[in-house]
């Protein structure tokens, strides 16, 4: 081999390596610029699918947090609809102090026992004595005396029978 056959490989390596020393700088701008392009696609596509489950989490806080809204409602309503019923009874029963005073001192064992024996400590005990009507009584006590089995409408208040 000789010299001369070895120029024209050499002049067309040389040549291609300045040519690509000086196009380093467009094929280094092409090669990053493309790759950007497709981790932009990327990152655009992944923050799309992040709204998507941030749209779907607010929409599952909202009705859960709606839901426990209206079901402290719902209970605020019960809990003043059984304030209000028990402050009926009170005010209702209010002439009734003195007997619940009186019979407050009363040894009921003692009553039960007498009750059995005399048929006048019956009637001396008797509700209809103080002034009230057994179904009057059970009507004031109903929303507040709860019973085994609230669906019959044979219940009874105190062992009275409830009025139908």
């Amino acid at each position: 081999m000789t010299l001369l056959s070895w120029i024209p490989t050499l002049s067309i390596t040389g040549f291609l390596a300045i040519l690509g020393w000086l196009c380093r700088g467009p094929i280094s701008s092409a090669l990053t610029k493309g790759v950007e392009y497709k981790l932009n696609q990327k990152v655009e596509r992944l923050r799309a699918e992040l709204r998507a489950k941030e749209s779907e989490m607010q929409a599952l806080r909202t009705g859960a947090l709606s839901a426990l809204a209206s079901r402290q409602i719902a209970v605020d309503r019960r809990r003043l609809e059984a304030v209000d019923q028990i402050w009926s009874a009170v005010t209702a029963l209010g002439p009734a102090r003195g007997v619940s005073g009186w019979m407050s001192v009363i040894n009921f064992e003692a009553a039960a026992e007498a009750a059995k024996n005399d048929p006048r400590s019956v009637t001396a005990l008797s509700i209809e004595e103080c002034g009230y009507e057994k179904n009057d009584l059970c009507n004031i006590f109903s929303p507040v005396i709860s019973t085994d089995n609230d669906s019959h409408p044979s219940q009874t208040c105190c062992g009275i029978p409830a009025p139908a």
